[in-house]
């Protein structure tokens, strides 16, 4: 089991961050956790600040133990409920929460991330997506500009690009730019980009935003505020 813990901490370390630096009294840690659950999350939930660092550790979405490392290299391992308790405690004086994505330990290492190798270029599909969704995910950070300030449509657009460059896309200003992808991938990308937006307002406005921000596209109309529905 321990060496278990030791490649898991490794990975989340490695791992690719889907936001990071969201003070901790602006999140609600139990519904972050069950927004990860709920997706099959692999990868680790972060809350620090100077003095302690604690990670809890998920699997296939389900919350397995929590680290917390407060003086040397040696973590005090914590179970599930204790452990959020710990991190709840540690988000609300102000610890700083980040999420890291990762492959669990186990699974057989990805592909060399090299240029030439034809195995790492963007999938492609011969369909066009259902959604027009660069120009709703546009939308989307306009309207939570407009909706819930500056400060959580760039996190947003952060978390939006680092999905796209997974898929050889990127943000070029306020603009998406990616390439013909199948509907299945953009759904990805809109849950990760959407985290930040999901720990802060809430899914129900997160949903309210996406759905608004389509009807503007399909209608032509400009960014407001949130509408009603879902996707």
């Amino acid at each position: 089991m321990e060496t278990l813990r030791i490649q898991s901490y490794e990975a989340i370390q490695a791992g690719a961050a889907l936001f990071a630096g969201i003070r901790g009294d602006e999140v609600d840690l139990d519904l972050l956790v069950a927004y990860l659950a709920a997706r099959g999350f692999d990868g680790g939930v972060l809350v620090g600040d100077q003095e302690t660092d604690g990670v809890l550790w998920l699997q296939e979405g389900t919350p397995r133990e929590v680290w917390v490392f407060e003086a040397g290299d040696i973590p005090e391992v914590l179970l599930n409920g204790p452990g959020r308790d710990r991190l709840s405690a540690l988000a609300a004086r102000g610890g700083q929460v980040s999420v890291v994505a990762c492959e669990p330990p186990g699974v057989p290492p990805g592909l060399p991330d090299t240029p030439d190798d034809p195995e790492q270029q963007p999938a492609i599909s011969t369909e066009p997506p259902a959604h027009p969704w660069p120009a709703i995910l546009e939308q989307v950070a306009a309207r939570v500009a407009r909706s819930r300030g500056p400060r959580l449509a760039a996190q947003f657009v952060a978390a939006l690009n680092r999905a796209l460059e997974r898929h050889g896309g990127s943000m070029d200003g306020e603009r998406v730019r990616a390439p013909q992808l199948p509907e299945s991938t953009w759904r990805t990308i809109v849950e990760a980009a959407c985290a930040p937006i999901v720990t802060i307002a809430g899914r129900a406005f997160t949903d309210r935003t996406i759905a608004a921000s389509e009807r503007a596209v399909v209608d032509g109309t400009e960014a407001g505020t949130e509408g009603e529905g879902s996707w």
